[in-house]
């Protein structure tokens, strides 16, 4: 059974307010630099609402610091893994199949089972799957699904990919530890462009 109630920022009673920070839906707002509505004062995680994510709410933290500190740095959202710490664990990053074709036209999908992995089957945790999304005219990573054991661990080379607009090529020219859970997405990547190894 999966239960998700929802969360919604709490910034406390009558503070905010009174040193006239601008709010919105419960929520403070920010600019891109997480700088709010007063020069010089600056807000990160939950309480500006967005992805709600201790992982984004840390990044945001680090970047609020150092635009305190003089620093310009833009809040980057443009990539972000989420991940579901259940059994069969689940990592994401991007947007969906049917996103993808919406937005690109024309995609490639690479799916690679975890029953075809060696390290899976060695540990006897067959189930899952690794499913990657490109769109075809740059042959860019923009989505990545995974189900399975070390999902959470694994999303983050798919993530590191999207941030840094690495091709497929690219990521198939480089070698990945053999056997692992991780050479998994590598063998995605060679599925969705027409390159499979040992999965068709």
């Amino acid at each position: 059974m999966l239960v998700a109630a929802g969360r919604k920022p709490f910034i406390g009673v009558g503070g905010i307010e009174a040193l006239g920070i601008e709010t919105q839906n419960g929520a403070i707002v920010v600019n891109e630099y997480l700088e709010t509505n007063i020069p010089g004062i600056y807000a990160a995680g939950d309480v500006i609402g967005g992805y709600q994510l201790a992982h984004v709410a840390s990044h945001e933290g680090t970047t609020a610091s150092e635009n305190c500190m003089g620093h310009k740095k833009k809040m980057d959202y443009r990539v972000v893994p989420n991940c579901i710490y259940t059994v069969p664990e689940v990592g994401m990053v991007g947007i969906t199949e049917k996103q993808a074709k919406e937005k690109y036209g024309e995609i490639q999908v690479g799916l690679f089972p975890f029953s075809a992995s060696g390290k899976a089957v060695a540990g006897g945790d067959e189930k899952g799957f690794v499913k990657v999304i490109a769109e075809k005219e740059h042959n860019r990573i923009v989505g990545t699904f995974i189900i399975g054991a070390a999902a959470t661990e694994m999303i983050h080379e798919a993530t590191l990919a999207m941030q840094k607009g690495a091709t497929l090529e690219e990521i198939i020219e480089t070698i990945h530890a053999h056997p692992t859970l991780s050479e998994s997405f590598h063998e995605a990547v060679m599925i969705a462009a027409k390159r499979p190894l040992h999965f068709m």
